[in-house]
């Protein structure tokens, strides 16, 4: 299954915010990274794109994480569970990185992380989402625009 990550989508946007600019500063240092790889740059070039995705995932899903334990949701052991799925790909994407000096294939990558992020926002956060718009907590829900749900 091939996905292509080309632009954030408003159909995506979960109604924070906070997470909503972050898959949008993810989905963008994703393409990065894909073109990147696809492209004539030096492998320190790849290096640095590579670690700050990683980093810049860590940051979101530990944000994220936080901002569900806040509101109380429910399913927040699976949704850490498929977190760790994806930080468990992208340190063998870092490994296979470095024990190839640095070549990377940009159809593996889109596909393997290109569709789990694209997946899992389109799915698993959105649901959270819906969960957290139907069933308000005290902590301030930034309302992006999206009507509670009936």
């Amino acid at each position: 299954m091939s996905v292509q990550l080309t632009q954030w989508s408003k159909k995506i946007a979960t109604g924070n915010k906070e997470i909503d600019e972050q898959h949008i500063g993810l989905f963008q240092t994703f393409i990065d990274f894909i073109a990147a790889s696809r492209g004539n740059n030096t492998a320190n070039q790849l290096k640095t794109t590579l670690d700050f995705l990683m980093q810049y995932t860590q940051e979101h899903l530990t944000y994220e994480e936080n901002y569900y334990k806040r509101c109380n949701y429910p399913k927040l052991k699976e949704h850490r569970e498929l977190h760790s799925e994806f930080k468990q790909n992208l340190r063998l994407i870092k490994r296979t990185y470095h024990n190839e000096k640095g070549a990377i294939e940009a159809k593996k990558l889109n596909e393997m992380l290109g569709g789990w992020l694209l997946s899992h926002i389109a799915v698993s956060d959105m649901e959270a989402a819906h969960w957290i718009r139907n069933n308000p907590t005290k902590i301030n829900f930034i309302n992006a625009g999206l009507p509670k749900e009936d």
